[in-house]
């Protein structure tokens, strides 16, 4: 019984922080899925993975409560992504480089999947065009982990197209949110139903 009850508490702190998936994102062509790490059956943060220039894959985190600004500011940058687009083409616009006037809420950089080295500081997005005339939206920054000065890490994210852009609207729309969120909420017998805190879509 002592080993028994040994085990459900090793396990607690694992039951209380599970992962579940939220949606499927495409950066560069390459399919990624971003996770919920849910703490007491609420979400705790929205981790999309992305590459870094030195040591692989590590983490972005988005607050629950900032995913309709994250959202917003994706839409915003579709639609200037657009406008740039059209505007580079038909003006025969060679290489050409510009920050996205778009106002991104403040995420977590992390290295890994796990608060032992992180930064908060704000995503951003960049119009890019390349000489042979390929446009994409690129995030590039460069940031210092808060706990240790001496880990810092490059974190990168292009976003080839309108396309690539979609998926991230999607992954973060408040419909997409509620679904997952409802799919594995609790079930209340008393209600024959599966509730989740409205907070999470205002």
């Amino acid at each position: 019984m002592k080993k028994v009850l040994a085990l459900l508490i090793a396990l607690m702190p694992v039951l209380a922080s599970a992962k579940i998936t939220l949606g499927e994102v495409t950066i560069s062509g390459e399919k990624s899925e971003v996770t919920v790490m849910m703490n007491k059956n609420k979400p705790k943060y929205y981790c999309i993975p992305v590459m870094t220039d030195h040591t692989g894959m590590h983490e972005i985190w988005v607050k629950p409560k900032e995913a309709a600004k994250f959202h917003t500011a994706l839409f915003e940058a579709k639609a200037k992504f657009k406008e740039w687009s059209k505007v580079a083409e038909d003006n025969n616009v060679g290489e050409f480089e510009k920050d996205m006037p778009v106002r991104f809420p403040t995420v977590t950089y992390v290295w890994g999947h796990g608060d032992l080295f992180f930064c908060d500081a704000p995503f951003k997005l960049t119009f890019r065009r390349t000489k042979e005339g390929a446009n994409f939206a690129a995030l590039y920054i460069h940031v210092t982990a808060a706990t240790n000065r001496f880990v810092d890490e490059n974190f990168i994210v292009l976003l080839m197209g309108e396309e690539e852009l979609d998926t991230f609207l999607d992954t973060f729309s408040s419909k997409n949110i509620e679904k997952v969120m409802l799919e594995n909420a609790d079930y209340d017998p008393n209600t024959d139903k599966r509730t989740v805190d409205d907070s999470l879509f205002k």
